[in-house]
């Protein structure tokens, strides 16, 4: 059998948020709970859609009631797609719950939160790295920058033998702020992070605009490419030098 779970989108599951392996189906009538592949952020007030679907008939338990439940036309050889796809939805209740973690949020910056003497106006993409103290979830990354013109993007990056690797997290792209101060900018989606782990913080401008910095370690890195590349998914290691310090804070969620 496979589970998953799926966004709302006018009362129907929509786009899948996360799912479980396959896993055979016990033998003996009971609960059978599933773990899931990755877990899933939910928001107060949110309603998501609990999947499943088994490769042989398999009895059930429900009751007729509402909010009821919906119902695909595709079975096991579908799996459990990117898209629900579409669905009728009927009043009747299945004997299916989730096990979910509340989270008591408490906003904690990450980074080198000083803002430093000396500028640098380079316009290549450069990105420092952060290592957590606690499990969490990164919802936007800040900069501290002297005011400009243009737009900028923000990214968040693995860690890969002391370098940025595969990106995990970016912002859209916004405009730079024309007054000097730390400039906030939140992902697209949240990036979920453990405690021990290392990210990058990247940043780069569409123009030339002065960032803080001062000589230090662990250092930053700094890529060859500029604004035209934007936030790839995954970044080239051999371009990237290790030298000093940047003036960028990240905002934790801790769990």
């Amino acid at each position: 059998m496979l589970l998953g779970v799926y966004a709302d989108v006018a009362g129907k599951p929509a786009s899948r948020l996360g799912v479980t392996s396959s896993v055979t189906v016990k033998a003996a009538e009971g609960w059978q709970t599933v773990a899931l592949a990755s877990p899933v952020s939910v928001s107060s007030g949110q309603t998501v859609w609990l999947s499943f679907v088994f490769q042989n008939s398999v009895a059930v338990r429900y009751e007729a009631g509402t909010p009821g439940r919906a119902m695909s036309s595709q079975t096991w050889s579908a799996g459990m797609p990117d898209e629900f796809g579409t669905s009728g939805v009927s009043n009747y209740n299945f004997s299916v719950y989730c096990n979910y973690t509340p989270v008591e949020i408490t906003e904690k910056p990450l980074g080198n939160t000083v803002v430093y003497n000396t500028t640098s106006t380079a316009a290549n993409r450069r990105a420092i790295p952060v290592t957590f103290n606690e499990n969490g979830e990164i919802n936007s990354i800040s900069v501290y920058h002297n005011g400009g013109s243009g737009n900028m993007l923000l990214g968040v990056y693995s860690d890969v033998a002391g370098k940025p690797a595969s990106r995990l997290g970016v912002t859209s792209s916004v405009a730079v702020n024309s007054v000097e101060g730390w400039q906030t900018v939140a992902l697209a989606n949240p990036v979920l992070v453990s405690s021990g782990q290392t990210v990058w913080l990247s940043f780069v401008f569409q123009n030339s605009v002065a960032v803080r910095y001062e000589a230090g370690t662990p250092g930053r890195a700094m890529s060859s490419q500029t604004w035209s590349a934007g936030m790839p998914d995954n970044l080239v290691f051999q371009v990237f030098q290790i030298t000093i310090s940047l003036c960028i804070v990240i905002i934790l969620l801790s769990k």
